[in-house]
């Protein structure tokens, strides 16, 4: 609650609707500083139901909770971290490689799971 505040008193200050006396610079730093912090909540929001959706259809398919949530982790970042190399390396390799290390995995765990502890 205190961090939502203070963003909201950041974005009133970009608004200009706070009334104090503000240097040009002061102002900028403010305008930037309450836009990142906005976009890593929006960033950090869209993350987290990415992986809550992800990890209800992982637990639907027969892994324990703590697993899915875990595994629908490693996916999210699989797939962001290989999409950067693959990028960076103009060509899909990183990412295929990184699904197919995925894959094998998903496909141990889900043997695990199956013979029980």
């Amino acid at each position: 609650l205190v961090r939502r505040l203070e963003l909201l008193a950041l974005l009133l200050l970009e608004a200009r609707v706070l009334v104090r006396p503000l240097n040009l610079r002061q102002e900028l730093a403010l305008a930037l500083r309450a836009r990142r912090e906005l976009g890593l909540l929006a960033l950090h929001g869209a993350f987290t139901n990415l992986r809550d959706q992800l990890a209800a259809h992982i637990s639907r398919a027969g892994f324990p909770t703590d697993a899915a949530t875990d595994l629908a982790v490693l996916v999210l970042t699989s797939y962001e971290g290989g999409l950067m190399m693959a990028r960076a390396a103009g060509s899909t390799d990183p990412i295929e490689r990184a699904f197919r290390a995925l894959l094998s995995h998903v496909r141990l765990q889900q043997k695990e799971f199956a013979d029980g502890p």
